[in-house]
């Protein structure tokens, strides 16, 4: 599936952060990882490309899109937003991992406890860019 074929078929795209930082990944081109200023940036990088996965993300929040074939999504994709931020301390576990250009992105784990063993599993994740304010004029 081509990269616009996907980026028009996607249904939640405006719930992505209006700018922050992008990991995408295609299918026998290079991962794209950079900032964006706008949603209109990231769909230029995409153009023409057959996108795996998009991951879109601030400090706040996280929009993800994944290519899937599972006769459980017909669409041929799946598509969310997560925000596990406001979440109380139990139920995350925060992971800060160090990049080769000296930032920073923090791994939001979210946890679900089994009620008859109390053992935790990792049921979701969020990325987030740590150490980054994003406001309309820019990066803090």
């Amino acid at each position: 599936m081509s990269g616009e074929n996907l980026w028009h078929k996607l249904e939640r795209k405006e719930e992505a952060p209006e700018k922050g930082r992008a990991l995408i990944y295609t299918r026998m081109e290079d991962v794209i990882w950079k900032r964006y200023n706008n949603i209109e940036e990231v769909e230029k990088w995409i153009d023409g490309k057959e996108v795996l996965e998009i991951h879109l993300f601030n400090n706040e929040k996280e929009y993800r899109a994944l290519a899937a074939k599972s006769k459980r999504f017909p669409d041929g994709f799946l598509e969310n937003c997560f925000n596990y931020s406001g979440e109380p301390d139990k139920n995350i576990y925060r992971e800060k991992i160090c990049l080769e250009d000296r930032g920073t992105i923090e791994v939001i784990n979210h946890l679900k406890y089994d009620e008859n063993s109390g053992m935790a599993t990792v049921d979701g994740y969020q990325l987030l860019d740590a150490g980054f304010v994003y406001t309309r004029e820019g990066e803090v």
